[in-house]
């Protein structure tokens, strides 16, 4: 399927579909696959914030960080199913069905958005990532992994690859780190 021609309306219920069959382990604890990504994730985030984790999928690391600290915390994903999943695993969570590039936020009311694994996906990062800023307050932070090796991660969802100089390009004076899992970013708005 080619992903990059379908409308977002098209993309949404593509999402919709498969989510049921959706192979992905959600295991953010320390016994987990994807600490390394919690373990980023950490050093930035302190109790009190407002946190947006943008396509939650079925809510491990909302449930694990909500559980770790207490933040007004805003799960959100592509896929009904997802947020559904999402909402009883993490309670303490607020969760919604909704793409990014429809967020139904105001400007300027998120101290951090988290993109774990996610914006190799979006149709459009362009308008994901206006849209990001736009909800991010001033001196708010962007906090995103992405797949490290398009060679040996191969998905036919992941629409790009974003490595460090993807990152830097997108956005000038991101912070990237390289690990054997993922490219971990954190871009701090002006």
């Amino acid at each position: 399927m080619n992903y990059q021609n379908l409308t977002l309306t098209e993309y949404e219920k593509h999402y919709t579909d498969i989510a049921p069959n959706y192979s992905h382990v959600d295991d953010f604890s320390p016994t987990g696959p994807h600490y390394h990504r919690t373990t980023f994730f950490l050093r930035f985030l302190h109790p009190g914030q407002k946190v947006w984790d943008v396509g939650c999928s079925n809510g491990g690391l909302a449930r694990y960080i909500t559980g770790l600290m207490d933040l007004s915390y805003f799960a959100s994903d592509i896929a009904p199913f997802f947020v559904q999943n999402a909402q009883r695993s993490a309670p303490k969570a607020i969760c919604g069905t909704f793409p990014i590039e429809r967020a139904p936020f105001a400007e300027e009311c998120f101290d951090v958005v988290i993109a774990g694994e996610v914006l190799e996906h979006v149709l459009n990062i362009n308008i994901a990532l206006n849209q990001i800023r736009h909800v991010l307050k001033r001196g708010g932070m962007l906090l995103a992994t992405t797949p490290r090796n398009p060679d040996t991660d191969v998905n036919e969802q992941h629409l790009r690859y974003l490595d460090d100089k993807a990152w830097k390009e997108l956005l000038p004076q991101c912070y990237v780190e390289d690990n054997q899992y993922s490219w971990l970013m954190a871009w701090k708005k002006p």
